[in-house]
């Protein structure tokens, strides 16, 4: 049995989570009750954030990435797509994402939770874990779990599946899977939404401010130190803002 992380290492400034946990920073603001408290932490967020370790999904194995951080991989999704793709975000509060085909090169994996399209060619036996950094980079390594207990093809599998057929959608019109017909449709934006591309794909949504400056990508920042979340991209890689979020890969 896993035994669950105690008191102390959900306190801890930097837990060592245990197998079948992922590690996070909980920035929840406590002292509802207070709200003088309240507004100072709301205003001092990164004093009050501390590590914590969540259990990961059904099915999921546990890597460790560049920074030394668990991470899920596998198991189901909170938001499903159809086989090869993943949810790209649109700016839209009333449909934040959408689900479009993964690009070639890139493949479907399930990240703490959500379907991600990442770049990687791990085979079966070892899972994709992201180099520390802006660069989104994977090396493929040993999971926490027994390799020969893990169903290989449900968290890292040998090929992209075909994804369903995607149809030329008409002008004004964007890209949305059907989710129980289990196919891709064309729907019209209508008022107040505009065409973005997502990689490579119309979907409706709403233009937003960018979160980073020029040839700046997110970084998904791993410390309560309050560093920036966004950096440069290195010479000779690109900025990809493909998926919704600035990316930097590895060109071709």
């Amino acid at each position: 049995l896993l035994a669950a992380p105690s008191a102390s290492a959900r306190q801890r400034k930097d837990p060592s989570c245990p197998e079948g946990y992922r590690t996070y920073v909980d920035t929840r603001i406590s002292g509802a009750g207070n709200p003088s408290l309240q507004r100072h932490q709301m205003d001092n967020r990164k004093l009050f954030s501390s590590y914590a370790c969540e259990r990961c999904a059904k099915g999921a194995i546990t890597v460790v990435d560049g920074y030394g951080w668990n991470v899920c991989l596998g198991g189901r999704p909170k938001l499903p797509c159809g086989p090869h793709a993943a949810p790209v975000g649109t700016g839209d509060p009333d449909r934040p994402e959408v689900c479009v085909p993964c690009p070639a090169g890139q493949r479907q994996v399930v990240v703490n939770g959500s379907l991600r399209c990442l770049p990687h060619d791990c085979k079966a036996g070892t899972a994709p874990a992201r180099h520390r950094g802006v660069v989104e980079e994977y090396r493929c390594v040993d999971p926490y779990e027994d390799p020969d207990l893990i169903v290989w093809e449900n968290v890292v599998p040998s090929a992209p599946k075909a994804p369903p057929p995607v149809p030329s959608c008409a002008e004004g019109q964007g890209l949305l899977w059907d989710a129980t017909a289990k196919e891709y449709r064309c729907e019209a934006c209508g008022e107040g939404r505009t065409l973005l591309s997502r990689y490579g794909y119309p979907v409706c949504g709403r233009e937003t401010v960018p979160r980073c400056g020029k040839r700046e990508a997110f970084v998904d920042v791993h410390d309560l130190r309050g560093r920036a979340q966004c950096e440069k991209c290195p010479r000779r890689y690109t900025l990809s803002e493909e998926s919704g979020v600035p990316r930097c890969l590895r060109p071709g």
